[in-house]
């Protein structure tokens, strides 16, 4: 949490008309992934177009009702052969009612390589999910997960660790999809 920041309502004037075009933009993005029927990687490309950074496309699939943050997209890194299934919510900003000029705090959420985030998770945190971490479904992440771990629960704990895999002997997420 130490990379947060506050941003208060009343101080978000400076260069709102730009601010309100981008929302504007990813709104409309946001129906398009929403209400119409798309492959995952044509909603991979979407979710690029609003500014998550997903730097190798191919290799992620993004389910089906997932909601990635369309006030600060460009806070969310996505990195090769991640899972996120349907109905997670993966969020870089909230509501902290400590902070008395009514302000929500910022922060950056990386899902690192292999990856897995169940169905109807949500990830409020600001750091990183770990490389072959497992958040399994209905989970309130607010904290970082290391490498390999499990985790659930309301709010997420570690319920368990997978094997230390070596991640180059896993296959590519196409190739898995595609052996049904």
């Amino acid at each position: 949490m130490k990379d947060s920041v506050y941003y208060s309502a009343r101080k978000t004037r400076k260069g709102s008309y730009f601010k309100s075009v981008k929302l504007l933009r990813n709104n409309f993005l946001r129906l398009l992934i929403d209400y119409v029927p798309l492959s995952s990687g044509f909603k991979v490309f979407l979710y690029r177009l609003m500014g998550v950074n997903i730097p190798d496309a191919r290799s992620v699939f993004i389910g089906k009702g997932v909601v990635l943050d369309g006030v600060f997209p460009e806070n969310i890194t996505i990195e090769p052969n991640v899972m996120i299934t349907q109905g997670a919510v993966i969020l870089t900003h909230f509501y902290d009612p400590s902070y008395e000029d009514h302000a929500f705090r910022v922060g950056k959420i990386t899902i690192q390589k292999g990856a897995f985030i169940g169905a109807g998770a949500y990830i409020l945190c600001d750091g990183e999910i770990g490389v072959g971490a497992v958040v399994a479904a209905a989970s309130v992440v607010t904290k970082s997960v290391s490498d390999f771990s499990i985790v659930a629960g309301m709010p997420a704990k570690v319920i368990g660790h997978r094997g230390s895999v070596s991640l180059g002997d896993m296959p590519e997420l196409p190739e898995v999809l595609s052996n049904k």
